[in-house]
């Protein structure tokens, strides 16, 4: 018999942000919404905290604002984390895992971490569990129905043109992309096999690897963004944060 998993999707109608807390509890998720735009005053700041890999990896993107993005997701991320450490932000250490996810060469404590970005937000998440994150811009231009007769099946479909039609695909687009990115599948499988309408839904062993129970929480950071976080970790409490 065939052994088989979960995956529950919610939505959050409404969320609190509140100040960081920089101590991680089990099966709590931290999240932290990061907007370029009132970063850009600290790129110099960003620069001198990144390795040399990271500024050649910066260096690479042919727009300024994609180099901007780079600095700024990398300069928070290390100062976030190494708070979390307690270690200087210069100092911590990534690799690469064997689906290409980095992790913490510095972190004895097991923390997991994933971030995302779309337009002005670069969403930073942070677990004592595999996680992941997707965050989009509603763009009610975008042509979503050239996409989701490859990867979305009927009834999704039908959820998506039902009302909201954007924003729905969003939603449902945003729980795909953080399940792989939890799960390490890629990007590049079959998407219709992650089921994304809100309850819970069965996993056979054969479409993801892991073989554990998943969760995903959707919400809209405001008018203009929706994310999805994926998470393996038991009865979850969330922490949504703004950085200092």
């Amino acid at each position: 018999m065939t052994e088989m998993y979960t995956l529950k999707n919610s939505f959050a109608d409404h969320i609190i942000w509140d100040g960081p807390v920089y101590e991680l509890e089990s099966n709590q998720i931290h999240v932290f919404d990061i907007r370029i735009s009132m970063y850009l005053q600290r790129l110099d700041e960003f620069i001198s905290l990144l390795s040399p890999d990271e500024i050649a990896r910066a260096n690479r993107y042919f727009q300024q604002k994609d180099r901007e993005r780079f600095r700024i997701s990398r300069g928070m991320q290390r100062i976030i984390l190494g708070k979390y450490l307690n270690l200087p932000a210069c100092s911590l250490q990534f690799k690469l895992d064997n689906h290409k996810k980095p992790f913490l060469l510095n972190d004895t404590s097991e923390i997991y971490y994933n971030l995302s970005h779309a337009a002005d937000v670069i969403l930073l998440v942070i677990s004592t569990a595999p996680i992941g994150v997707d965050v989009e811009y509603i763009n009610p231009d975008f042509p979503y129905q050239e996409v989701i007769k490859d990867h979305f099946t009927q009834e999704e479909i039908s959820h998506i043109n039902e009302m909201n039609s954007s924003e729905r695909f969003f939603k449902l687009w945003t729980r795909k992309e953080a399940f792989l990115k939890a799960t390490g599948q890629g990007i590049g499988d079959d998407l219709k096999l992650y089921p994304t309408l809100d309850g819970e839904h069965i996993l056979q062993k054969n479409v993801v690897s892991n073989s554990q129970n998943w969760q995903q929480l959707s919400f809209k950071l405001d008018e203009n963004y929706i994310s999805s976080i994926t998470s393996c970790a038991g009865k979850i409490s969330y922490c949504f944060s703004k950085p200092d």
